[in-house]
């Protein structure tokens, strides 16, 4: 057998033992997804109406906490407050800060916007 003959059998035989470990064969099916997407804590904020305008409007602020077995929490505390860009600012005012979550989960406040004249 000449070298290149030879080459080119090696060359042929890697080719196809690689090509065969590439191969991927079915594992079944997969689990159904289940629970929460998140690993601790799941704290959602809502408004509505979502817009107002500076004329003392209100708007009511829900905040709902999910723990990690997707259940509600309930009497846990949380405070809020506002900020613009990172910096703490009144901005109008909240009814209350200092809120506690029902058996839902859900603590609630009512945002009023400032007055503004001119």
């Amino acid at each position: 057998m000449s070298k290149t003959l030879l080459l080119r059998s090696s060359l042929l035989v890697s080719l196809a033992v690689g090509a065969a470990g590439c191969t991927v064969h079915p594992s079944g099916a997969a689990p159904d997804l289940a629970g929460p997407s998140s690993f601790g804590h799941y704290l959602t904020l809502t408004v509505s109406p979502v817009s107002i305008t500076a004329d003392g409007s209100m708007s009511t602020v829900t905040a709902t906490l999910i723990g990690p077995d997707g259940k509600p929490l309930a009497g846990v505390p949380l405070q809020l407050s506002m900020a613009v860009s990172q910096t703490p600012v009144d901005w109008g005012y909240l009814s209350s800060r200092q809120l506690y979550t029902d058996s839902s989960g859900q603590a609630k406040t009512v945002y009023f916007s400032p007055v503004m004249t001119g």
